[in-house]
């Protein structure tokens, strides 16, 4: 799939906003593709080319259409989706934050929740609520290459490492 003179993207972990709109990212971009189930096809909508300065590596959206995404450039970017002006390439971000790391993955940490949990890279667990500006609670793992995280419950969270690593489950 590819954007007019862009690159093509490559998306393994499509993020969808309903049953016919999807996000991608490849590299710094991020485009919202429309999906036509009668046709078999996507068709770029979008393309938002000025959101990160460096390769995103994860994103997520919840169900108020809010889109949380970072990566390498050590920031959490959040949009409202619903907001965003289809026709121009600005996008109003909701949040942007210093996560002090490389952002490995990220998860809204309920579906129509404001709380963002994510891990960085160097091994450190953050929850980071995009209503406020406040300091993030930040939970030490103790060990480098902390990749990804999934919710089991509303306090209870799985966290994996690299190398082989157990998995470890928290309470938070």
């Amino acid at each position: 799939l590819a954007f007019a003179n862009k690159p093509t993207f490559s998306f393994p972990f499509p993020q969808w906003v309903d049953q016919h709109h999807a996000v991608v990212s490849s590299g710094a971009e991020v485009a919202m593709l429309h999906c036509s189930h009668r046709e078999d096809s996507l068709a770029p909508m979008k393309l938002w080319s000025k959101l990160a300065r460096d390769t995103i590596r994860d994103m997520a959206i919840n169900q108020t259409s809010k889109l949380a995404f970072g990566g390498y450039e050590g920031r959490l970017h959040c949009v409202d989706l619903e907001a965003q002006d289809l026709c121009t390439e600005t996008f109003d971000e909701l949040y942007a934050r210093n996560v002090w790391g490389v952002i490995s993955s990220l998860q809204w940490c309920d579906a129509g929740s404001d709380v963002v949990s994510v891990t960085l890279d160097h091994g450190v667990f953050q929850l980071r609520d995009i209503r406020t500006p406040a300091t993030p609670l930040n939970i030490g793992t103790g060990t480098h290459e902390l990749f990804s995280h999934a919710w089991l419950g509303q306090n209870t969270v799985v966290l994996g490492y690299g190398h082989g690593a157990p998995l470890e489950v928290r309470d938070v």
